[in-house]
């Protein structure tokens, strides 16, 4: 076989796959338009509604967060909720998003390095704004630290078609955990019944709304995501903790160097 004729069928070849492959993709729109768009939509409908009785009532939403020293629960109060979608004719992303906000600053006191190095992991990892004022001792070795809750914090709900596995992802951020929790949904799960529970879920009346039968593979994905979360905080931790020592570190040598130039001098 000459060189042409090998160009010419590796080339078949490729034109073969890609055929194949743009089929596979335009079933994969289809099945996508045909069942996971309609229910999309339904979303859309149904938490766009929610959000414009929700901004005109104005409800007292309570949320209660583990934001206090020993993991004491603080209470938020949500509000300004907004929803959006990228498109009404091939809807593939919703997202909800509201406030959660303190009635007034929350402050306290901590004794000990590793006691504020955590409660400033788990107020960071919520993203919540406050201010901190942080003590140490003559050798700059962490003693304590001031905290001053301030608020507000970001919560969001996004819905994300996914067309290669018929699927719908859901995410949600810093609704009871910090960091995004994901779960898969198939058409099946996106009922009346669903959108029910997941405004009461919303508003803190139901925590069992996801209680869906989700597959065994799927509870596995989301086990080992929290898994991954809490191991990244515990790095996170880590690092901070050897990033002292080293400024500690840093700054006894700055001093010894300095003793001893003054000695000298």
């Amino acid at each position: 076989m000459g060189l042409l004729d090998d160009l010419k069928n590796q080339a078949n070849d490729q034109r073969a796959r890609e055929a194949r492959e743009k089929e596979r993709w335009e079933q994969l729109e289809r099945t996508y338009q045909d069942e996971i768009h309609p229910r999309m939509a339904e979303v859309y409908q149904y938490l766009n509604e929610l959000v414009k009785h929700l901004n005109y009532l104005q409800p007292e939403t309570r949320a209660h967060y583990p934001l206090l020293p020993q993991g004491n629960l603080c209470t938020l109060f949500q509000s300004d909720y907004k929803i959006t979608i990228d498109s009404t004719r091939q809807t593939r992303n919703i997202t909800l998003t509201c406030k959660a906000e303190l009635a007034e600053p929350e402050c306290f006191s901590l004794e000990g390095k590793k006691k504020v190095l955590r409660q400033r992991e788990i107020l960071d990892s919520f993203k919540l704004r406050h201010d901190r004022k942080e003590y140490k001792d003559n050798n700059y070795e962490l003693l304590g630290a001031d905290f001053k809750l301030e608020g507000p914090m970001n919560i969001s709900i996004y819905f994300v078609g996914d067309v290669e596995t018929s699927s719908v992802n859901l995410f949600m951020s810093n609704f009871e955990q910090p960091g995004v929790v994901k779960h898969v949904l198939k058409a099946r799960h996106l009922n009346r019944e669903f959108l029910d529970k997941l405004g009461s879920y919303l508003l803190r009346k139901d925590d069992q709304f996801l209680n869906l039968d989700i597959s065994d593979d799927h509870k596995q994905t989301i086990r080992q995501m929290l898994e991954q979360e809490q191991l990244r905080r515990e790095q996170e931790i880590a690092e901070m903790e050897q990033k002292s020592r080293e400024e500690q570190d840093a700054d006894r040598s700055a001093r010894r160097f300095m003793g001893f130039f003054n000695k000298e001098k």
